[in-house]
C-alpha cells in the first residue's frame, strides 16, 4: 500500500511543480491578477502539510484508513486547484475555454 501512496504523492508533486512553473511563467492563471500569489502560497503550504503526512505514512506509523484518507486528500486538492485554474477563474482572467492564457 505504501507503493500506491508513493506513486500518488509523486504525481501530486509533479503537478504542483507544473502549476508553479506555468503560473510564475505567466502561461496559466487563477484569474485574480496579483491575488494568484495567494493561491500559489496555499498550494505550497498544502504541499508542505502533505509532505509531513507522507513522511508519517512512509515510516509505517499509520493505518490503512489514514493512507486512503491521504490519497483522497491529495485528489480533492488537485481537483479543487484544477477547477480554480479553469472553470472557476477569477474576474480578471475569466474562463475562455482554454487552459493557457
Amino acid at each position: 500500500m505504501t507503493k500506491i501512496t508513493r506513486v500518488v504523492f509523486l504525481i501530486y508533486i509533479l503537478w504542483v511543480i507544473l502549476v508553479a512553473v506555468l503560473s510564475l511563467g505567466g502561461f496559466i492563471a487563477f484569474g485574480n491578477g496579483l491575488g494568484d500569489v495567494f493561491y500559489l502560497i496555499s498550494v505550497v503550504l498544502f504541499t508542505v502539510f502533505a509532505l509531513l503526512i507522507y513522511l508519517r505514512i512512509s515510516k509505517g506509523r499509520s493505518g490503512r484508513s489514514e493512507m486512503y484518507a491521504f490519497i483522497f486528500f491529495l485528489i480533492v486538492a488537485v481537483v479543487f486547484y484544477s477547477l480554480k485554474l479553469t472553470l472557476l477563474r477569477g474576474p480578471e482572467y475569466p474562463w475562455n475555454g482554454r487552459i493557457f492564457l
